[in-house]
């Protein structure tokens, strides 16, 4: 064999193994890769997870039960009467028992009335 074939026949061996290697690469390596997919895989779900709980916990701190109101018209202290539709209606009396009456009527939060 001459230098010449030798070099050519060398070259040719080493696109060979470069082309194998390619080849065989990502086949051989479907374990590494599938375990790195993975790996971020269940590292984003604990970062999502983390980025939801934390907002959550940290509204609840400051999420607090609304105390009943004291002396309000619907308090069990008030004044009221049992409708016939179940509708409980509360009121108040106020001023001269004597003098001339006055009827205020108002809707309140959430009533049928708001958007009158």
């Amino acid at each position: 064999m001459t230098t010449k074939e030798k070099m050519n026949s060398g070259k040719l061996g080493e696109i060979e193994m470069k082309k194998r290697i390619r080849q065989s690469g990502p086949e051989d390596d479907k374990g590494g890769k599938m375990l790195i997919r993975q790996l971020i895989r269940i590292f984003s779900i604990i970062i999502l997870a983390i980025l939801v709980i934390i907002p959550v916990a940290v509204v609840g701190l400051f999420v607090y039960e609304p105390s009943p109101a004291e002396g309000f018209a619907f308090s069990s202290a008030g004044k009221t009467i049992q409708l016939s539709d179940g509708r409980t209606l509360a009121y108040s009396d106020s001023g001269d028992p004597e003098g001339r009456p006055v009827f205020y009527f108002h809707g309140g939060p959430g009533s049928r009335l708001d958007g009158l």
